[in-house]
């Protein structure tokens, strides 16, 4: 399966940090680009990623990235993802659930032939 791009934009930083090392590890054809949530309207047009790890969702974000996942929305025990606007919410994201919407992203990806 080809690799995909994953911006990991979410708050607090050793989150993030944590997330970029779990995809790394277990997925490593996936480019994780790391950026900080007040840049993550700049790493949008930058990096162009097929999945984006956030704290709080931007009009950039909804009309350029294909999956989102909102990580503690306003400090909320949710987690919110988007994936092909296909909205569910979960009240955590353990490590199969987090490779599982990773993985979900890279079929709708190959399936509407948008790897660039």
């Amino acid at each position: 399966m080809p690799g995909i791009r994953v911006l990991v934009a979410n708050e607090p930083r050793a989150y993030r940090d944590t997330l970029a090392s779990l995809v790394r590890a277990h997925r490593p054809t996936v480019d994780v680009i790391v950026a900080e949530p007040t840049g993550i309207d700049d790493a949008l047009v930058a990096h162009d990623p097929h999945l984006v790890f956030c704290s709080r969702v931007t009009e950039l974000l909804l009309t350029k990235a294909p999956a989102w996942i909102v990580l503690y929305p306003n400090g909320a025990g949710l987690v919110v993802a988007s994936i092909a606007g296909h909205q569910h919410t979960a009240t955590d994201l353990d490590t199969t659930h987090l490779l599982a919407l990773v993985d979900e992203t890279a079929q709708f990806t190959i399936d509407a032939g948008s790897f660039a």
